[in-house]
């Protein structure tokens, strides 16, 4: 038990102090899903219940610490709570079920979030720098998400292999 809460801790603050990294300018997204991953070791090395426990943990405490809004929100949308229950939609044996598992627990949260941020923040910003693409800017953007997160969901495979493979073994093999 102390363990797990341990690990839990650790990765939650780790999460949190990368959430905070995020004021870095262009690392409003990048740094939210790589304190995502981070949270994920704890779903692993400790169950999911205490993934979602440090997920919800990090969340609050980037809310209550992190200046950058949309970092936070689309952490605590997806990011953060993705790659701990993505084992979850990884049981699903027919493979077109699993992708559209997938791609429904990317696109309702960040869709939502983008519609909640654009109103808040205003559509303009939102949109900053996309101005050539006219009209679709907005379309383009989330084509581009969608990639983003393939992409993503990829990393985290790369993850789990690294982790079984040498973290495990060489770190929390030692770890009685």
């Amino acid at each position: 038990m102390s363990k797990k809460v341990a690990v839990s801790g650790i990765t939650t603050a780790l999460s949190v102090l990368i959430m905070y990294l995020s004021i870095v300018p262009g690392m409003t997204y990048a740094l939210p899903a790589v304190a995502g991953m981070v949270l994920w070791i704890a779903g692993e090395q400790s169950g999911r219940r205490w993934g979602l426990l440090s997920y919800g943990a990090a969340a609050l405490l980037s809310m209550l610490l992190v200046p950058e809004v949309e970092a936070v929100s689309f952490f605590a949308a997806f990011f953060g709570w993705y790659p701990v229950v993505r084992g979850y939609i990884d049981r699903i044996k027919h493979r077109v079920l699993k992708l559209l598992a997938k791609l429904a627990a990317f696109n309702i949260p960040i869709v939502i979030t983008f519609q909640i941020l654009s109103r808040v923040l205003g559509l303009d910003k939102m949109l900053e720098g996309m101005e050539f693409m006219g009209q679709y800017a907005a379309l383009a953007l989330w084509i581009t998400a969608n990639v983003a997160f393939f992409l993503y969901d990829f990393c985290i495979d790369q993850l789990l292999y690294a982790y079984t493979k040498w973290m495990k073994p060489r770190i929390f093999g030692r770890i009685k």
